[in-house]
This record gives C-alpha cells, structure tokens and sequence, in this order.
C-alpha cells in the first residue's frame, strides 16, 4: 500500500494516512483509505473506497465520542460504523451500521450509554448480527441522568433495568425471502 503520512488541512484538521491499495487473491481489489483527526471535538475518522471482482465497498468508521455534539449539553455521540457493498445485479451484498449515543449530565458517572449496532449480509447470512446495549434503563436511572430529583415510588424509579441491558443476535440462516 502506498500511502501519505499527514497533510494539514487547516487548524486542528489533519488528514493522515492516505492511501491507494492492492490486493490480489481470494478478495482481489484496488482501493482508497485514509483518515482524517480534529482536535476539537477530539474524534478521528478512517474511511475506505474499495473495488474488485467482489463489487463496490464503501466503509467509514468514527473512533471516539462527541461531545456536547451540535451545542446541546446532553448529548454525545460517536463510535460510529457505516458500510455498504454493492455488486452489479445484487442491489446490496452487505451493510453495517452502528454507534454510540450518550445523554443526561456527561461526565457524571451518571448519563445514560446506549450502544447499536447492525449488519446484514444477503449473501452470507451467517454473517448478519445485531448488538444492543444500555448501561441503564429505568424511570429512576433516567431522571437521575439528567440530575432530576424526585419521590417518585421505588416501584417506578427502579423499575425496567437498573443494572443495564444487553442484547445480542447472530444469524444463523437467511432473514431473506428465497425463491
């Protein structure tokens, strides 16, 4: 892979590692890679253009977490994947989606992290999954995240999950209609 180490675009905007790739064998593709870093919010971001005989992939990921995303103090957002293949005939032969999202008084101990992800794979349906997360889920937890006190009954503020939630699914046949 031939690459460019950094090039600064402007202040507190670098892209790094930009790239043209080959690869031969059972995937045999020419693609384009690269990242780009702020340092205000501090996130990175990686994102790929890859061509083959397999089709047409193109990839993006945000490594870290946003916060105060758009000046709204409650929220923060990140970890993110985005990916969709395509093949001429296969309208898609594969898509993931996912992240994170984090809201209530960031940096308390006490906000609410919830996590999602997806992927699905029509030509390999083995590959499909989904993954589902929350750190709490409760009446309680949730006012708490925002720093709301009440007296509200214990049956209403603990109800749900207190403790968190986590769901997970692995494909183990088609979720596709066949002929």
């Amino acid at each position: 892979m031939a690459t460019v180490s950094s090039i600064t675009l402007g202040k507190g905007l670098t892209l790094q590692h930009c790239g043209l790739e080959f690869a031969v064998g059972m995937e045999t593709y020419v693609g384009i890679t690269g990242s780009l870093s702020l340092t205000d919010p501090p996130l990175s971001f990686t994102g790929a253009i890859r061509v083959g005989a397999q089709g047409l992939e193109l990839s993006m990921t945000m490594n870290g977490v946003w916060k105060r995303a758009f000046g709204i103090n409650w929220l923060a957002f990140g970890n993110g994947i985005l990916s969709v293949a395509i093949k001429p005939g296969v309208p898609v032969i594969g898509f993931q989606i996912g992240g994170e999202v984090r809201i209530g008084d960031l940096d308390s101990g006490r906000e609410l992290i919830t996590k999602v992800y997806l992927g699905i794979d029509p030509v390999f349906p083995r590959r499909n999954y989904f993954y589902e997360s929350i750190n709490r889920a409760s009446i309680g937890a949730t006012l708490n995240a925002f720093g709301i006190s009440t007296s509200l009954p214990k049956v209403l503020t603990s109800s749900g999950f207190p403790d968190g939630l986590e769901v997970s699914l692995l494909s183990t046949r088609s979720i596709f209609l066949e002929d």
